[in-house]
């Protein structure tokens, strides 16, 4: 029988996502959100700035306007 690693030794979890705590999409379906993504013009609105930070918050934008469909 293995025994339990003590909390002490386990592997940092730092960092990581709980898939489990991520509100779902309850507007529209996977699919639309999906295509919403895919036809978004991400070149043009994000990728194109060279500021790697401004850059993560114009992702997050659009990430969150496609939850908020």
């Amino acid at each position: 029988m293995a025994t339990p690693t003590p909390a002490s030794e386990s592997p940092s979890r730092e960092g990581t996502i709980n898939v489990s705590r991520i509100p779902q999409n309850r507007g529209a379906s996977g699919g639309d959100l999906r295509r919403y993504y895919a036809d978004f013009p991400w070149n043009d609105y994000c990728f194109y700035i060279i500021d790697q930070f401004l850059c993560a918050e114009h992702i997050t934008e659009v990430i969150v306007s496609g939850m908020e469909m």
